[in-house]
């Protein structure tokens, strides 16, 4: 079945879009909220909302990724790193480890 198999792995961009619909969302509205803190309060109070915005903006983005299609690969969720590839026996249930990078 690796041709089955082949065709699936092969990236498919949603549009063209650079990020996650939710991730605009919530991160707009933490900038905006930072903006907000450091015109009507001070400037200091912005810097947890920024910082949180920022982060939910980067983590939200969505990158164009070349997948591989070589037999046998194994690729990752959310870029992160395979850490164990193990066989089990037939019944038992069965674990990925994977850590994120």
């Amino acid at each position: 079945m690796p041709g089955r198999c082949a065709g699936a792995l092969k990236y498919n961009h949603r549009n063209g879009k650079l990020m996650v619909k939710d991730g605009i969302y919530y991160g707009l509205g933490a900038l905006m909220a930072a903006l907000l803190l450091a015109w009507l309060v001070a400037p200091a109070w912005a810097l947890l909302p920024l910082a949180l915005g920022i982060f939910v903006l980067w983590f939200f983005r969505d990158p164009e990724r070349v997948i591989p299609d070589a037999p046998g690969t194994i690729v990752s969720p959310a870029d992160g790193k395979v850490t164990e590839v193990s066989t089990v026996e037939v019944g038992e249930s069965c674990a990925l480890g994977s850590a994120f990078s």
